[in-house]
């Protein structure tokens, strides 16, 4: 399976569902981001970094792989979109994330129409406000994921989400809402 996880806008937590996804379903990762955290975290070899001029390797259709790219629409962009099975389009509650969120989309859907958005750092009626903007232009699902320090948790422990709130009760019970969310995302991508 091949997912591709964009959005023009930075900052709108594509790096950390990447990683969270990779992580949980043992993906390796391919970034186009020259400073990506992603070689801290995972192996040397779950973890290619294109420079500027390389192209998206012709990976084989039974590869598991995690397309963590941001930026300006180009040709490994379009080559990962049209390749990967889903595509993942993060955003955020504020004003400019979602401007720039429906530029990406109506981008990436000439590509790939398979797309989910997920709607990152939410706080009180958020999840409602950035609905009500993607679905007044596009019917794409929205899946909340609320603001918490689990994604950092996985930067810092190496750990994949199930990892952590196995670890014991208190972290099972903590991140309760953050695991459900994201296994709803799961369960639909796979």
């Amino acid at each position: 399976m091949k997912i591709l996880v964009y959005n023009f806008k930075g900052g709108v937590g594509k790096t950390a569902f990447s990683l969270a996804y990779a992580l949980e379903k043992d993906f390796g990762v391919v970034t186009n981001d020259t400073y990506s955290p992603l070689e801290k975290v995972l192996p040397e070899d779950r973890v290619l970094k294109l420079n500027k001029s390389a192209s998206v390797p012709d990976f084989p259709a039974d590869y598991d792989i995690v397309f963590d790219f941001g930026g300006y629409i180009d040709q490994r962009v379009i080559e990962a979109a049209k390749m990967s099975d889903w595509v993942v389009i993060p955003t955020a509650p504020d004003f400019i994330e979602l401007q720039v969120t429906l530029e990406t989309i109506k981008e990436v859907e000439r590509y790939n129409k398979r797309i989910v958005i997920v709607a990152n750092k939410l706080g009180k009626d958020d999840l409602e406000h950035i609905q009500e903007v993607i679905g007044a232009f596009f019917d794409y699902p929205v899946f909340p994921v609320k603001n918490s320090r689990l994604f950092g948790k996985i930067f810092e422990e190496r750990k994949s989400i199930s990892a952590i709130a196995g670890e014991n009760g208190l972290a099972r019970y903590t991140y309760r809402v953050i695991i459900k969310q994201f296994n709803k995302i799961l369960e639909h991508i796979g």
